[in-house]
C-alpha cells in the first residue's frame, strides 16, 4: 500500500509482545497508529497523501488493528475500576423509566465498561 519508510520494512519490526512495562509493543503499534491516523484524517475530510492508495475496506482493516490493540491493552481491571461509578450510573439510568440520559465519555470509558 505505502512502500518502505525510514523505519524499514514492517516485517523487520519486532513481533508483537508485552514489554517489561506491561505495554504491547512491536509491529502492532505501527499498524495501530497508521490505521488510527488514516481513519481520523479520512473522517475529518482532510487530504492526506496516504489516502490515495487506500480503499475504504482497506482503511477499515487497518483501523481494526486499533480496536484489537485497545482490546488487549485497555480492557482490564484498571479501567474497570476507574469506570465503576459510570457503570453504576448507566445501569441505574437503564432501569429507570425517566427520559433518555446521555453519557459522554472517551475510549477509556468504553474500555472500562467492556
Amino acid at each position: 500500500l505505502f512502500g518502505v519508510g525510514r523505519a524499514g520494512r514492517l516485517e523487520r519490526i519486532e513481533e508483537p509482545h508485552v514489554n517489561e512495562h506491561g505495554q504491547l509493543v512491536g509491529s502492532v503499534r505501527v499498524l495501530r497508529r497508521l490505521g488510527q491516523l488514516l481513519f481520523y484524517a479520512f473522517a475529518s475530510g482532510l487530504q492526506y497523501k496516504l489516502h490515495e492508495n487506500v480503499s475504504t475496506p482497506q482503511l477499515y482493516q487497518l483501523l481494526a488493528w486499533q480496536h484489537w490493540y485497545r482490546r488487549i491493552s485497555s480492557v482490564n481491571t484498571k479501567y474497570a475500576n476507574a469506570n465503576a461509578a459510570l457503570l453504576s450510573r448507566v445501569l441505574r439510568a437503564l432501569s429507570s423509566k425517566q427520559a433518555t440520559t446521555f453519557y459522554i465519555g472517551h475510549d477509556s470509558n468504553l474500555d472500562g465498561l467492556a
